[in-house]
């Protein structure tokens, strides 16, 4: 990888930092969401056990309160900065392993060539 790739994820993940910054104000500007009538789950009665497919919507509208309520989206975000993160460290760490093996290769070939000197 080149200076380039690097300054390329670098960049990104400023732009990423930057994006979630900005969110946080811009989310806090809209209107808060109405108070559910009860802070249970259980505020509407549970279908019957043998009907799936209002067990099925009745999950998913507790699943899409309760994302809506713990800030879920954030997550998904802090999940990609990490991985931008990750993928910068590890490709800064694969660089300057290339250039350490290219100098160990430089200095191997000048021990071996002042060696021959001293022994010729």
């Amino acid at each position: 990888m080149t200076r380039l790739a690097l300054s390329a994820a670098l960049a990104l993940a400023l732009v990423l930092a930057l994006l979630l910054g900005a969110a946080g104000p811009a989310l806090a500007d809209e209107a808060p969401p109405e108070p559910p009538a009860t802070t249970e789950f259980r505020s509407a009665p549970e279908p019957a056990a043998n009907d799936f497919e209002a067990l099925l919507a009745s999950c998913d509208q507790k699943l899409t309160r309760c994302e809506k309520e713990n800030g879920v989206g954030y997550l998904g975000a802090a999940y990609i900065a990490i991985w931008v993160i990750l993928l910068v460290f590890f490709v800064a760490t694969r660089m300057k392993q290339a250039r350490l093996v290219a100098e160990m290769q430089e200095l191997r070939a000048r021990l071996a060539k002042l060696t021959e000197e001293r022994a010729g």
